[in-house]
């Protein structure tokens, strides 16, 4: 088969996306494939998803733009009315509660919310509702179905959503998205990647980028009650997130036998080229 060379990457936040970005980036460049790319800061696309004179313009005029990295919020039409009809669309989904400690730790959340004490974490957890009026501020630093909204939930409906809702909404990113990988099984994903897009293996090679050590977050661990409450105040990214985690493990499940070989392949060629790339 052919490479694809028309994607969408919906980049969501701390989700190991960065590393994903550079995989796509790097097959661009080295293939003089054109990129959707914000105009003046990095972030210009988002959180209000792409519009006009938001964005340089094409190479070529009239011509479609081959791929979309940047951080931005999903809106199939707008983006394939700027790449093209069939173009493949990706994203990566995390664990929410080991995302809300990446977040936590990347934004300096204790210090933005202003909790005292040793433990911010979890007194953040306690009443997580505390902090939403943080929201529409600063969507960056969301700790509420942030994942949801990069995906296209609307805000204005966070405060009423419903099951249905939930239920619906998953549904319509499920049909909508080719492949939404999952972070705690990233070697699995990028394996599915490179075979839903026909690239050689050494396209899905990478480096750990924007990769950070939690500190005394990573070791915190949570009582049932701190849990659930961080589940109901993030329902949706929990949905999304389970969903996602099996219908990964189904499409693993049908890849084939080779799928293992594949796999260890992979990952022998990934501790073999950082080897070699220190040494």
């Amino acid at each position: 088969c052919q490479p694809n060379t028309n994607i969408a990457f919906i980049k969501t936040h701390k989700t190991g996306s960065s590393t994903v970005m550079q995989i796509f980036q790097r097959f661009g460049f080295l293939r003089n494939l054109s990129f959707l790319l914000p105009k003046g800061s990095i972030n210009q696309l988002y959180p209000f998803g792409i519009r006009d004179r938001m964005y340089l313009p094409a190479p070529i005029e009239g011509r479609p733009f081959d791929i979309l990295t940047h951080h931005t919020v999903y809106d199939r039409a707008g983006i394939t009315q700027l790449l093209s009809a069939n173009v493949t669309f990706v994203t990566i989904v995390r664990e929410p509660m080991e995302r809300l400690k990446s977040a936590f730790n990347f934004y300096k959340l204790a210090w933005r919310y202003k909790i005292p004490g040793p433990d911010p974490l979890l007194r953040f957890l306690e009443n997580p509702g505390k902090f939403e009026h943080h929201i529409t501020r600063n969507r960056d630093y969301e700790t509420k179905n942030n994942i949801a909204l990069e995906l296209g939930f609307p805000l204005k409906s966070l405060s009423s959503v419903k099951e249905k809702d939930i239920r619906e909404f998953v549904e319509k990113i499920s049909r909508e998205f080719d492949l939404v990988m999952v972070l705690e099984h990233f070697d699995e994903s990028l394996v599915l990647l490179r075979r839903l897009l026909c690239w050689d293996m050494r396209d899905i090679l990478n480096f750990k980028y924007n990769s950070f050590q939690y500190g005394k977050l990573g070791n915190t661990s949570f009582s049932e009650k701190l849990i659930q409450n961080y589940r109901q105040h993030s329902a949706i990214d929990y949905a999304l997130y389970e969903h996602f985690n099996r219908t990964l493990w189904s499409k693993i499940n049908k890849a084939g036998s080779d799928f293992p070989e594949e796999l260890a392949h992979f990952r022998w060629l990934q501790t073999t080229m950082k080897t070699e790339v220190v040494e």
